[in-house]
Order: structure tokens, then sequence, then C-alpha cells
């Protein structure tokens, strides 16, 4: 059962967040990594993309996510977007190349929580015809504001 207190608290950590600045901020930190493996990132998240939740837990899970694919890529081109749907945000990572579900999602692992703080979700999908995505849905409370 959530509280008042807790509902209080919830919309005082919830403010607007520029999405797109908050990428670039996350992949200036992994390009020298991404670059060493011959790889890079594109940040293709609208510049004016409204979004209000918990910046610290969004950059937290986003960074873990960017970070950990990266990690699982060489030679490629990682690509960061992201969609807003009435109160859901969804935030996609994609790269060309193939990985084991298996493997990604267990690097995930420990941040699902922190996504469930956001209302939200990580999952993953990886075939040879499209490559690996990593999906990120989360409440969006510019819908609500």
């Amino acid at each position: 059962m959530i509280s008042y207190t807790d509902v209080r608290r919830e919309n005082e950590q919830s403010r607007p967040v520029n999405l797109h600045q908050l990428v670039d901020q996350l992949m200036s930190t992994f390009l020298p990594r991404a670059v060493r493996q011959n790889s890079l990132i594109l940040n293709h998240v609208e510049q004016q993309l409204p979004v209000v939740t918990d910046r610290n837990v969004l950059a937290s899970v986003l960074g873990n996510l960017i970070y950990n694919t990266v990690a699982l890529t060489n030679n490629d081109c990682i690509q960061v977007s992201a969609k807003t749907f009435s109160n859901i945000t969804l935030i996609h990572i994609r790269k060309s190349d193939t990985c084991y579900e298996e493997e990604i999602m267990k690097s995930f692992q420990p941040i699902q929580t922190l996504a469930a703080k956001l209302g939200g979700c990580i999952s993953v999908t990886s075939n040879k015809a499209k490559g690996t995505t990593v999906a990120f849905t989360f409440l969006n409370r510019a819908a609500a504001a």
C-alpha cells in the first residue's frame, strides 16, 4: 500500500529532465571506452522531449544501460533514442551486432530494482537481422503535470 508520504516524496523528487542533455552527458563519460573498442555512440533523443521523473535514478539506470552496452560492443555504432507515449517513456539503446540475451540481461540485473523505482522495466531483444536492442520504459510524470 502506498502512503500519502510516499506519494509526496515521489512528487518532490520528480522534476523536469532534459533527456537529450542527460544522454549527452552520459555518452561523454563512456565515449573514450567506446572509441578504444572502435565503436561510437549516437544520441537520437529529441532535443525537447518532456520528461518529468527522478533525475538521479534515471541517470543511474540509463548510465548503467549505456555502460554495459558499450562494454559488450566492439566495432559497432550504439544508438540511443526515445519516445513518449502518454505517460510512458520508452528508451532504446541499439547496436547492429547480436549478443546473447541472457548475458546482457545478467549485466542489467542489478539495475532492475532502480528501474522499478521509476515504475519502469528493462528488456532485451537480439537477433541477426535487427541486432540487439535494450528497451527501458518508465513512467513519465510530464503527462500528469
